[in-house]
């Protein structure tokens, strides 16, 4: 079915479905599902299943397909959508004729020169066409008719030729103008024909086997094809059309999408012979044409083939041959007879014609198949136009110039700017094709028509650059990239930019060959019994690894004993049917001679073990027996004897022997008194016996049974018999027992016979018998001791735990003899009994648990148990000691000794330990005028503590706690701070210091004592100095504590200093005095004098000032005077 629409219109397929279990429906465009429900609304309603199209497009038009399934199968329908432009009609087939095919002449094409003159009938345009790169020749058109040469029409012969040949079919468009100029395709690329002269003669095709048909085209060169698609023919251009292929003989459902989809998963079948009842050669019956995939997507190019016996393939691309393996895989289907080419993650590099061969030893056929990969967007149309054939237009030789596809550009006159020469490459990348592994390197190179431009080498869309698997390098015009090491990875489109002129190239990588391991050897050693399946597995690291089995040098191969199997895990299977003793030996599973697992195949007869004995019986007579045994093996085959004597079945059917499984039964429906005796099973290696004893008819129906008792207690021995009127006798240890006030006999006379003791002893304890006739049972009388009072265990009396935390205490005790009464228990506290909820008394079987669950210190102390019952009590004392911290130390926290880096403290140990002995006290301390909290700076064991490495006039606080092993009480703190320092201050400072004399190297100062001595005597005085300028104070002299003078030596002339006095205590350094009056250092007493001679003759004018700057010196400093012309000068304003 096809349908026509015009672009925008709405478009919508239905069909009918009928099913009667549920159907699911997928609809499908160019064999890929449609899930775009934005462009696309589906529909199913039961019966009837619809796709829409609101507005249709171009990119609508293509092949679409339903596909119904339901549990039993599937099916499908295809219909054709064209969309075209507004206005285009469909044209009109003018003239369909069929013709015979006859066999073909070569013919010679030549080329025309243009004529002198033009013609009166037919006007002649010539059209120029820019020259393109790598053209041979200008391209022109409309060269006259006349001009053009004929091409002979191709008629058949009246009879088809006995072959059976397929003769190629021509499509003439009439008149169809010849190109100017044309190639020969036996001419290397790049060079042209000179006009005027004939190339070399082009055979055609050589004969088909089918039959051709030529289809004439109307005047303006449409034309409708068998298909039923309109194509428009342009000068000079041949279709290859083929009449229909036959139809297959056999019917063969054509593989669905989704089935299509799934068979590179899937294993191959092998195809039938079809026709089944003589032999033909192969023929293709069924295949597409065009191919469309997805780029990552896998590739399927499907044929449908007969022939017998079935055909092998070959395959070509592009006219080059291809094999399975890497991305390629064949698979091949028995039930449709199909054959897919399947090519997994198809790229752009996969486009192009594939050629399909098939062949046996009576023909072959082939057909060639286009494939085309789009990216997940859709199909690209303008790849699927660069794939068209012409076989006589020049043009088609390349790929079409598609320029700017707008017309309006192509119509307008070229400007000066457009004629400018383009840049271009002169040569080309070239595409590659390398395998993983064996090639270390690939080298892509173009030469620019220009030097030193800059490349953009674009791996795909992606740009790359320089590093360590990419080299890129420039010089001159020559571009090169190369590829270190390349992988699979790495296939991919390249291309090469430089400026505006571009070059593609592609890189095909081959996967790598199979390295075949075995990665999980055969065990060094298998058993196995006779008559079993023995079992040898290896593992390979791929299913495709071909390994082959030995027994010791001898070739295994398959049969009926032998299975080789492998699965698609790699695991490699060797199974022995039916083993024999003659399997054992060494096995080996091989790839080669390097990689190879050997293991030893031990065959031994199995032994029949038993795994349950038989079980000695006592039976009555005419009852059933039944003698089970049960061994390891079902197939295990036994033997039963009596006594020596080997039991076989026999005709009077006394017994029957049976096998169930691994049960195997001796069986006496009707025992008798002679069947009595040892029985005995037997296996080729195991034995087992069992007695069988027969009694009378007269039996115990109710035998004695062993019995326990206690003192005081009634014991009823009972019997019961099947014969009511038998007699019966008792016995103890073997003497008759005759009645007594504490036994007494009774006889109850629906076969029922009692022993009954009263008041039982220990002295009755022995093995009573009950006899009647022949017939007697026995049992044992065992009496125990009576119920004595509790006895408490006093291994441990004393329990200790922690504060609030649940205490358990488990107390045994036992009470001798047979328990009999109950157990009563109580605690008691100072003789009362405690009733707390919080503690808890429960008496089990030999022990009371008692349980606090949240006690406190003060429930600590002595206890006492009580545990009583019907024959007396016991009492035992309990201490229970529950550990807490301490208590804080008794107060107070006293300071004592205090000084600027010591002090003393003392406290009282605590009034409760917490029930553990302390381990030390911990000191703790805090700098009050410090941001941080408390620190501890020592223990002791003691209730004083000497602490040290304080900072004088800093504040401190202390505190103690009491330490044990459950951890440290609560704080006792001073009530305080205290302030560390001495009893006593340093002096203040002395006071008047001056300077009373001063030589070149010395000063002399005196001063009065300090107003106070700080609280103790003054040891001495110390006289500091230092430079006016200097910060800095140096110790000048240190003088005794009766000094008010003092002398410092030893400074710079020339310098002047400044001075101060310290007065010291046994606390040290005092405050220091003001300092003294800056002092430079020098000689007392000096003659005045006058420095250089500077007073010199000067010019000045009127008006101007006159000065002179004169040094002068003396100790103390001289008066200075002025004269001019022996007139002293008096200082004025002037």
């Amino acid at each position: 079915m096809k349908e026509t629409v015009d672009i925008g219109k709405p478009v919508e397929f239905k069909c009918e479905v009928e099913s009667k279990e549920r159907a699911t429906i997928a609809w499908y465009k160019n064999r890929i599902k449609i899930d775009e429900p934005r462009h696309y609304k589906q529909t199913y309603e039961g019966k009837t299943a619809s796709l829409s199209i609101q507005r249709a497009t171009l990119d609508f038009s293509g092949v679409y397909t339903c596909e119904v399934t339901n549990q039993f199968g599937k099916d499908e329908v295809s219909a054709t959508l064209f969309v075209k432009e507004p206005g285009m009609k469909m044209p009109e087939i003018k003239d369909v004729e069929m013709r015979k095919a006859t066999p073909l002449e070569p013919m010679a094409v030549f080329e025309m020169e243009e004529p002198q003159k033009k013609t009166a009938e037919v006007k002649k345009v010539v059209k120029k066409k820019k020259k393109v790169p790598g053209k041979a020749a200008e391209e022109e058109e409309g060269t006259p008719e006349k001009d053009k040469p004929s091409v002979p029409e191709i008629q058949a012969d009246e009879e088809p030729a006995k072959t059976g040949g397929r003769a190629p079919v021509t499509v003439v468009k009439e008149p169809t103008p010849e190109p100017s100029a044309r190639k020969n395709s036996l001419e290397p690329p790049g060079t042209g024909s000179r006009r005027g002269s004939a190339s070399n003669l082009m055979p055609l095709a050589p004969p088909s086997r089918r039959g051709s048909i030529t289809l004439v085209a109307d005047e303006k060169g449409l034309l409708t094809d068998d298909k039923g698609n309109v194509k428009k023919l342009r000068p000079g251009e041949v279709l290859e059309v083929r009449q229909p292929r036959r139809k297959a003989s056999a019917d063969m459902r054509r593989a669905s999408v989704s089935e299509i989809e799934e068979r590179i998963d899937k294993p191959s079948t092998p195809l039938k012979a079809i026709p089944e009842d003589e032999e033909s050669p192969p023929s293709i019956v069924d295949y597409q044409e065009n191919v469309t995939a997805v780029e990552g997507a896998t590739a399927y190019l499907c044929v449908q083939v007969e022939g017998n016996p079935p055909p092998e393939f070959r395959f070509y691309k592009e006219g080059s041959e291809i094999f399975e393996g890497g991305r390629y895989k064949v698979v091949t289907d028995g039930e449709t007879n199909s054959l897919y080419f399947c090519i997994r993650k198809a790229k752009t590099v996969d486009e192009g014609r594939y050629k399909i061969v098939a062949y046996n030893k009576l023909g072959e056929d082939s057909i060639e198949i286009s494939l085309f990969v789009s990216d997940e967007s859709g199909m690209d149309f303008r790849a699927m136009l660069k794939r068209r054939q012409y076989a006589k237009w020049g043009r088609g030789e390349g790929d079409p110039d598609w320029g700017n596809l707008k017309p309006g550009e192509q119509e307008r006159r070229p400007s000066v700017g457009d004629l400018k020469k383009a840049d271009f490459f002169v040569k080309k990348l070239e595409d590659q094709h390398i395998k993983e592994g064996r090639d270390k390197k690939v080298r892509f190179e173009a030469v620019f028509s220009r030097s030193n431009v800059k490349a953009k080498w674009i791996k795909n869309k992606q740009e790359i650059y320089m590093g360590k698997r990419y080299h890129i390098s420039a010089q001159g015009d020559l571009h090169v990239l190369e590829i270190n090491n390349p992988t699979m990875d790495d296939e991919a489109r390249y291309t090469i930019q430089c400026n505006e002129a571009t070059s593609v190239a592609y890189l095909e990588v081959d996967a790598p060959d199979p390295v075949y391991k075995i990665i999980k050897k055969l065990p060094p050693r298998v058993e196995q019994y006779t008559v079993k399946e023995a079992v040898l597995e290896c593992t390979c690291n791929s299913s495709k690894a071909p390994v082959k089995w030995y027994k010791g040098n001898q070739q295994i191969q398959a049969s009926d004993r032998y299975v080789l199997d492998s699965d698609t895990f790699g695991h490699k299977t060797l199974k022995i049917q039916n083993c024999r003793l003659d399997d054992t030996g060494d096995y080996t599973c091989k790839i080669n001679e390097e990689e190879k697992t050997t293991t030893k195949l031990i065959i031994t007869d199995q032994k029949f073990q038993f795994m349950r004995p038989l079980k000695s019986m006592r039976v009555l007579e005419k009852e059933k027996v039944v003698l089970e045994c049960e061994v390891d093996e079902y197939d295990a085959t036994v033997k039963w004897f009596k006594g020596d004597q080997e039991l076989v079945k026999s005709k009077d059917k006394k017994f029957d022997i049976t096998q169930e499984g691994r049960k195997r039964r001796l069986i006496f429906k009707s025992a008798k008194l002679t069947d009595e005796g040892e029985y005995t099973c037997k296996t080729n290696d195991d034995t087992t016996t069992c007695e069988l004893i027969v009694e009378p008819g007269n039996k115990f129906v109710k035998r004695l049974k062993d019995t326990s008792a206690v003192e005081r207690e009634q014991v009823v021995l009972e019997v019961e018999l099947q014969d009511k009127k038998a007699p019966a006798e008792w016995f103890k240890d073997g003497q008759p027992i005759k009645p007594s006030k504490d036994i007494t006999i009774k006889s109850l006379g629906d076969g029922r016979h009692q022993l009954i003791i009263s008041n039982c002893k220990l002295e009755d304890a022995g093995e009573y018998e009950c006899r009647s006739k022949e017939l007697s049972t026995s049992c044992r009388l065992a009496v125990g001791e009576g119920e004595k009072p509790p006895k408490i265990s006093r291994d441990k009396t004393e329990f200790s735990g922690n504060v609030n935390k649940p205490l358990t205490a488990e107390i045994p005790f036992a009470i001798p003899g047979t328990k009999v009464s109950d157990i009563t228990s109580k605690l008691l506290r100072n003789g009362k009994p405690i009733m707390a909820k919080d503690i808890e008394v429960v008496v089990k079987n030999d022990k009371v648990v008692i349980t606090f669950r949240k006690p406190p210190r003060e429930a600590s102390g002595d206890y006492e148990l009580c545990l009583g019952n019907a024959t007396g009590e016991d009492k035992m004392k309990l201490n229970f000691n529950f550990i807490d911290v301490p208590q804080p130390p008794q107060g107070p926290l006293d300071v004592t000794d205090i000084f600027r880096d010591r002090c003393k403290l003392s406290w009282k140990p605590p009034l409760d330990t917490g029930g553990l002995p302390l381990t030390h006290y911990m000191v703790e301390m805090q700098d009050t005028g410090a941001r941080g909290g408390w620190i501890e700076i020592g223990t002791t064991e003691n209730t004083n503590f000497d602490v040290t490495g304080l900072v004088n006039k800093k504040e401190y606080k202390f505190r103690v706690r009491a330490v044990n092993a459950r951890g440290a009480s609560d704080p006792l703190a001073t009530a305080k701070p205290i302030i560390a320092k001495d009893p006593y201050d340093e002096p203040s400072k002395p006071g008047n210091a001056e300077v009373t004399d001063w030589d070149l190297d010395m000063v002399e100062l005196q001063w009065t004592k300090p107003e106070k001595d700080g609280g103790s005597p003054i040891t001495g005085y110390v006289i500091e100095y230092k430079d006016k300028f200097s910060k800095e104070w140096s110790k000048g002299a240190e003088l005794g504590p009766t000094a008010t003078k003092g002398k410092v030596e030893g400074l710079k002339e020339g310098v002047q200093y400044e001075f101060r006095i310290r007065a010291v205590n046994k606390a040290g350094p005092g405050e220091p005095s003001d300092p003294t009056k800056p002092i430079i250092v020098k000689a007392r007493f000096v003659k005045p004098f006058i420095i250089g001679d500077d007073l010199r003759n000067i010019v000045v004018k009127k008006g101007q000032t006159i000065k002179y700057d004169i040094n002068i010196g003396g100790e103390p400093p001289p008066d200075i005077k002025w004269d001019t012309n022996g007139v002293e000068i008096v200082g004025s304003k002037k």
